[in-house]
């Protein structure tokens, strides 16, 4: 039993010595924390290992922090993770919720950002995108096909006019104003063609001869042959249009272009839009624009991260960051972190290991163990072969 207690009794004497010993060696790596002089002699191992080379140490954790734990690889690994792509888009998705249904105009909203007489400034940009567009597009030397959308489908639209002209052609001349000029084309034509004509026309009569030429006008107007005469002129006259320059048809293009500018500058009230509550201008289309938009966020993100993330932690200067916060660390504080750590190792690793647990209960009373257990292992000990 006695060699039991003479164990223990050195295990403990050896964690006491221990303990001591590391916390004597941490005081003598940071004390003194100055250099100390004597008759304007440095006395030797002044200041302390730790204070005296504090720079070249905040330097090397510096580099190590860049080199080997905050390094490229390790951002992108964490940027590329499924938990940071999930956070990333629950935060966008509920930033772009919040906007969406705010009840701030866009308006306000600009002004809490600073951006004064954004109305005044949006006006002004977009009179001058108008105008830029419409100057491009009224070009002088812009053919008419090159204003026209592509997919225009031609036979449609002139069939369209081709009927028009007929059925207008059809009613002007079944009307009484028709028949009027019906009579006066007569009356000129009898008219030049002198005494005999004129006879001619007398016994004939004028209201028989309109009579008989009406019908005729509308059978022709109604052919088949003059829809198909009518097409043809239409294509042949749209073909050639098509090829001349903007600038050919309507020499004078500036009033136009004003009036084209100041119609759509009219129809977009822009200040009307801008004085309304942004959940009011996007309510119809909620679902879509937090989809659409989360989506295309995420993806900037991504890009700027894979195309930027490299300059962005260089920019970051991270050893810089470390070396200044180390020389700014004092040094009385280091030093309680420090023993703090190694009085915590001391403890747990030594002082609760070495105590004497009750002894289990068996069968045998001479069975009973005593239990030590060290850093390394747990061992069971016979009390009886101790004895």
């Amino acid at each position: 039993m006695e060699i039991a207690f003479l164990i223990l009794f050195m295990v403990i004497i050896g964690s006491v010595i221990g303990g001591v010993t590391n916390s004597l060696a941490i005081k003598m790596l940071f004390r003194p924390y100055k250099a100390l002089y004597i008759f304007g002699k440095r006395v030797p191992f002044t200041p302390g290992l730790i204070p005296k080379r504090r720079d070249e140490l905040a330097v090397q954790l510096g580099r190590m922090v860049v080199d080997h734990l905050l390094t490229y690889d390790v951002f992108m690994k964490r940027f590329q993770s499924e938990l940071f792509k999930e956070k990333l888009t629950l935060l966008v998705e509920k930033k772009i919720a919040e906007w969406l249904t705010s009840d701030q105009s866009i308006y306000q909203l600009a002004e809490k950002m600073s951006i004064e007489q954004l109305d005044d400034k949006l006006e002004n940009q977009m009179v001058h995108f108008v105008q830029k567009k419409i100057n491009g597009w009224l070009h002088e030397d812009n053919r008419i096909k090159d204003l026209l959308p592509s997919q225009i489908d031609r036979d449609y639209y002139i069939g369209k006019v081709v009927e028009m002209i007929i059925e207008k052609g059809m009613t002007y001349f079944q009307s009484s104003e028709g028949e009027e000029k019906l009579g006066q084309l007569v009356d000129d034509f009898f008219a030049d063609k002198g005494k005999i004509a004129a006879m001619v026309q007398m016994f004939i009569g004028n209201s028989n001869l309109v009579d008989r030429i009406q019908p005729e006008i509308i059978k022709f107007l109604n052919s088949q042959g003059t829809k198909d005469m009518l097409q043809s002129f239409l294509y042949k006259e749209w073909e050639r249009v098509q090829e001349q320059p903007l600038g050919e048809l309507v020499p004078n293009l500036s009033p136009i272009r004003k009036e084209v500018t100041e119609f759509v500058v009219r129809k977009i009230d822009l200040k009307e839009i801008l004085y309304r509550p942004v959940r009011d201008l996007t309510s119809s289309f909620y679902e879509e624009a937090v989809e659409k938009g989360t989506v295309t966020v995420i993806r900037t993100i991504n890009q700027m991260i894979i195309h930027q993330a490299e300059k962005l932690i260089q920019g970051l200067k991270i050893d810089q960051m470390v070396t200044e916060q180390v020389e700014a660390f004092e040094l009385e504080e280091l030093e309680e972190m420090v023993l703090s750590i190694a009085k915590k190792r001391t403890k747990n690793d030594y002082i609760p290991r070495c105590l004497i647990r009750r002894p289990h209960r068996f069968r045998s009373s001479d069975d009973r163990f005593l239990y030590l257990r060290n850093t390394n292992k747990n061992t069971f000990i016979r009390m009886k072969d101790i004895v």
